[in-house]
């Protein structure tokens, strides 16, 4: 059998391990089989002191037997600094804001080859919403795009200019570092795509202020598509609380990451992991239950990962990266890809209607987080939503990918001539069913369409011409493909797993399925 274990980890920062702190080294002792760690870099230097300081880090973790990827966020909250000598620059001659990092600093941290790669905290987040925490600490006298942004008011457009800045970003990265991982850290359900076809791997946020198995079957589309390893950070944040989850929740997440065939599972912050008297670190629920799930599930033996996923659901749509900002002016910008002139419509927002109808109303119409600013944002967060085998795929993906898919929604801006044939092919010869607005029906079904809501026959499969992903009669007529409410059902190669929620919707429970 081929182990394809969980590898486990946690989020720290460099000063933490550096003096090796109760945060680091008590939890690096006691979870026996951990695997790695997520290290902030964050403490600005010259270049020398840096490179000493990468090299420390190196020796410290090996030392523990840990590998570790190297995560820079300083960038998202400072602009303006004077960073001549130093071992990271973001500031720009033609006004943009992003990070680079010298590569004699990566090559210091890669000193004793524990260097998983490069993370890029929450890139899709400063992108979308251009360097956001920025501009509000200078009360939005400050706008600072990640990459320059183009005249237009075309999405489509928008986003293939932003491909083509991604890869040429990541092409100078491997130029300076080397062919090694880089991330991002998604706090919004967006971008997976586009940074997994420039080389970026998917790493989703559970818990944090999202639905988990929602932003896992994001993630999980890109990682299939793009062949990549999947990361999962386990975010204790809540808005501005942390921790905002507590322990039985991040063991759950824990738990469901395990089950769902994730390759890199690590929690953020080991904050909560302790209390303090006076003077004094203790571990607490939070530690505890972390540190329980890493030695019951480190070394277990597992002969699947998210590379055997087979959904059985899919919605296909370009990637446009809107998760129901909505309208209010603040603090979320109402535009696609951070570009204010490319403005979200209808076509942008259909996804959601799937979502909400496959989740048989637990995600709401109008976002799938807390962050949107609505009175839905007043709900007590929960992490899981009933959901049946689903991932999102973008508009390129191609058939040998759709084969265990049985039923497909087309929707959003594009969906590109090779999938439209790949789908069509497979209604004829498989008996896909597929959902979709008029817009992406071909022409022989479009001149048989009747009315809003038409059933087309089509070889083996069927065609459900609507204007609505979420009326009552599309609902009866996907009845059989839905799953049952109250239950989360994943599709491996060899084997189906299904969870029942609980609740208050934070914990799940086995009902049947062999994850070994």
């Amino acid at each position: 059998m081929i182990n394809k274990r969980l590898k486990i980890g946690f989020n720290t920062n460099d000063l933490r391990v550096l003096s090796k702190d109760e945060e680091f080294a008590v939890i690096a002792t006691a979870a026996k089989d951990l695997d790695f760690i997520v290290c902030h870099t964050d403490n600005i230097t010259d270049l020398d002191t840096a490179i000493k300081r990468a090299k420390e880090i190196a020796e410290i973790t090996d030392k523990y037997k840990l590998k570790f990827v190297a995560n820079f966020e300083w960038q998202n909250f400072n602009h303006g600094k004077d960073l001549t000598g130093s071992y990271l620059n973001v500031n720009h001659a033609d006004g943009t804001h992003r990070l680079e990092v010298h590569p004699d600093f990566v090559k210091a941290l890669n000193s004793k080859n524990t260097l998983i790669g490069l993370m890029y905290d929450e890139f899709e987040h400063t992108i979308i919403n251009r360097n956001i925490s920025i501009a509000m600490e200078s009360r939005f006298k400050t706008d600072l795009p990640v990459f320059p942004v183009p005249d237009t008011k075309d999405p489509i457009e928008q986003g293939e200019i932003l491909e083509t800045q991604l890869n040429e970003y990541i092409e100078n990265a491997k130029v300076k570092h080397g062919d090694m991982l880089f991330l991002g850290e998604h706090v919004f359900p967006v971008l997976y795509h586009k940074f997994a076809t420039s080389g970026i791997t998917p790493n989703f946020k559970s818990q944090k202020e999202g639905i988990s198995n929602i932003q896992f079957s994001i993630a999980a589309g890109a990682t299939l598509q793009y062949n990549k390893p999947l990361f999962n950070c386990v975010d204790m944040w809540f808005m501005l609380k942390h921790p905002g989850h507590d322990a039985n929740e991040m063991y759950n997440n824990l738990k469901f990451a395990y089950y769902a065939g994730v390759n890199y599972v690590y929690v953020e912050t080991s904050n909560p992991f302790f209390d303090k008297t006076g003077e004094t670190k203790h571990l607490n629920e939070n530690g505890r239950a972390f540190i329980r799930f890493a030695n019951e599930y480190a070394n277990n033996e597992r002969d699947y990962d998210i590379q055997d996923y087979h959904p059985e659901i899919a919605i296909i749509r370009m990637d446009d990266t809107y998760w129901g900002q909505g309208s209010v002016p603040l603090p979320w910008r109402n535009n696609l890809f951070g570009n204010d002139k490319v403005k979200p419509d209808y076509k942008a927002k259909e996804w959601l209607e799937v979502f909400h109808l496959l989740s048989h109303g637990e995600v709401p119409k109008s976002s799938f987080t807390w962050n949107r600013i609505n009175i839905q944002a007043l709900r007590k967060h929960h992490s899981f939503c009933t959901l049946n085998s689903t991932v999102v795929f973008d508009d390129k993906v191609k058939k040998e990918q759709l084969e265990s898919v049985k039923l497909a929604f087309l929707c959003g801006y594009r969906i590109s001539a090779d999938t439209l044939k790949a789908v069509t092919e497979m209604v004829k010869d498989k008996g896909m069913v597929v959902v979709t607005s008029k817009r992406f029906a071909p022409d022989y079904i479009l001149s048989q369409v009747k009315g809003k809501y038409c059933e087309i026959i089509d070889g083996k499969g069927k065609w459900i011409i609507t204007d609505s992903f979420s009326s009552n009669k599309l609902k009866k007529a996907l009845e059989t493909y839905l799953g049952k409410k109250g239950e989360i059902r994943l599709t491996f190669k060899d084997r189906e797993i299904k969870f029942n929620i609980s609740k208050d919707k934070n914990s799940i429970t086995i009902i049947s399925g062999d994850t070994q």
